[in-house]
């Protein structure tokens, strides 16, 4: 049995992004934000995207800076899929007591350990551990967390 756009968009599979049941989809999505599931205790500054075309995870006690960036959706590397309206998508997850800085960026497949910090500007490219702070673009570990301790950060965000 053939599968819908919809089912190879939620399996991280090549689907057409032109789909006419998505795009209903979409519209209907920007009203309801379908696929983006948030714990308690969730702070979102201004200028924030989420692109949900994937399912979008966050945990407790998370803070978005502002214009943070959050894509579920990539497209294919290859041109003549793009021309056709093909697109992939993968979750994210960011788990509890996470701080993303303002106008960073988290790309497809990301997971995002608890407690850990993302630096203003960085550009999230591969998993994040727990308890790190990451930076840059790419991100790298900038810095481990050590929350037994009273903690104040060298690094400035």
């Amino acid at each position: 049995m053939m599968k819908t756009e919809r089912e190879k968009m939620l399996n991280g599979e090549l689907y057409s992004s032109t789909d006419s049941d998505l795009l209903r989809g979409k519209s209907r999505a920007s009203h309801l934000g379908v696929n983006f599931h948030v714990g308690k205790n969730f702070y979102m500054n201004a200028g924030c995207v989420i692109l949900d075309c994937a399912r979008v995870d966050i945990g407790d006690n998370v803070m978005f800076g502002p214009n943070v960036q959050i894509y579920t959706v990539t497209h294919p590397i290859k041109s003549e899929a793009r021309k056709k309206g093909k697109q992939m998508a993968y979750p994210i997850k960011i788990c509890d007591n996470v701080w993303i800085g303002g106008g960073s960026i988290v790309l497809p497949g990301i997971t995002i350990g608890k407690n850990s910090v993302v630096a203003a500007g960085a550009v999230v490219t591969k998993d994040v551990p727990e308890n790190v702070v990451v930076g840059g673009n790419p991100a790298n570990i900038i810095e481990l967390i050590d929350n037994d301790q009273n903690y104040t950060s060298s690094v400035s965000f």
